[in-house]
């Protein structure tokens, strides 16, 4: 990649309190790759690779967005049989948040980044490689007031997967 590119997405990231009750579901989990404390996440929106130019443009403009604070229950737990993916989700989304998504593709799309048309669905990967649904549970719902957005840069370290760098962070409303 051309040093003036970088990859990127928005996202909900939880304090260290939330991170630590996330870490330990995960850490319950057999015969899977937990995703590390520092790295959970929901992806609100992804947009791949970016110029400079268009990196400044998604902070500045999410500097401006207008969005307000919510509630997410996460109360769900799934699993992607082809990515080998167990997450947690919820199951409702509350309409905050889909307005925040929906501001953030007004964003990308004014910034001219193209992103994908596929529905947003609230999910949280918990771990990768796992070959079959495990049959546990998640203790309990977990609520998460969400009350900022993030973008983060995803950097390819051979070796070392993706470790994560946080880019910005803005309040939401409320």
């Amino acid at each position: 990649m051309a040093d003036d590119r970088c990859r990127v997405f928005f996202a909900l990231w939880p304090d260290g309190a939330l991170r630590d009750v996330l870490a330990a579901d995960a850490g319950q989990l057999p015969a899977a790759r937990p995703i590390a404390r520092d790295q959970l996440h929901i992806t609100l929106l992804f947009l791949g690779v970016v110029t400079s130019a268009q990196r400044a443009c998604l902070l500045d403009g999410a500097a401006a967005i207008r969005s307000p604070a919510c509630e997410l229950t996460l109360d769900s737990i799934g699993y992607w049989r082809r990515s080998q993916i167990l997450w947690r989700g919820a199951r409702q989304t509350p309409p905050a948040l889909l307005q925040l998504v929906d501001a953030l593709h007004r964003l990308a799309q004014g910034c001219g980044v193209e992103v994908g048309t596929r529905p947003f669905q609230v999910h949280m990967t918990l771990a990768r490689r796992v070959e079959r649904r495990p049959r546990w549970v998640p203790p309990v719902s977990v609520t998460w007031p969400v009350r900022h957005f993030v973008l983060v840069e995803s950097m390819l370290v051979p070796q070392r997967g993706s470790p994560y760098r946080l880019c910005g962070r803005w309040a939401l409303l409320g």
